[in-house]
């Protein structure tokens, strides 16, 4: 990138590393620099030999490592503005397999129902022995807009019990719930 001098400076790169300095031992990783106007390159993404990917963070600890300011948030979002669709996220406790089937069991799915995003959340499991994936229709949880609560079922949902502990001196220790 030139200067209006004419200067050359460098602008986004993509960086190879090395982890340490030992003879013998090549464990390198990838880094993604940026740069914003008069600061330096800043690396944003970091590709670890472990193949662990971080961003914002150069030390990712886990397969995908997202580092940001307290309070931050990932944002996932389906491609459709259409009601009745959703964005989610699907869980699997399986290894890579060679056949390319997903079969993730589990999912959390956030299904829009109205203008504005509206919508409700979805807790899904897929008991299902094959290769088929969780989808909103295995939904086992749903919490709609209103804090009602649907278990084993999205619609007709009712008002979660409240737990609390019995006061009655003469059941000391029993358990109350109300609703």
């Amino acid at each position: 990138m030139y200067t209006t001098a004419g200067a050359i400076t460098e602008g986004a790169i993509i960086k190879m590393y090395k982890l340490n300095a030992n003879d013998g031992d090549y464990s390198s990783g990838l880094k993604w620099q940026v740069r914003n106007t008069g600061e330096s390159l800043a690396t944003k993404m970091t590709l670890n030999p472990s193949g662990f990917l971080g961003l914002a963070t150069t030390t990712p600890q886990k397969p995908l490592h997202i580092e940001g300011a307290t309070g931050s948030q990932v944002l996932i979002t389906g491609a459709s503005d259409t009601i009745g669709d959703t964005a989610g996220i699907l869980l699997r406790a399986e290894a890579g397999e060679s056949d390319s089937s997903l079969r993730a069991k589990g999912g959390i799915f956030f299904e829009r129902e109205a203008a504005n995003g509206l919508g409700k959340m979805h807790l899904a499991i897929n008991s299902s022995n094959n290769n088929d994936s969780a989808t909103k229709a295995n939904a086992r949880l749903t919490i709609n807009g209103s804090g009602q609560v649907g278990i084993a079922k999205t619609t007709g949902m009712t008002s979660l019990l409240n737990f609390a502990a019995n006061q009655n001196a003469a059941d000391a220790g029993a358990d109350n719930w109300s609703g």
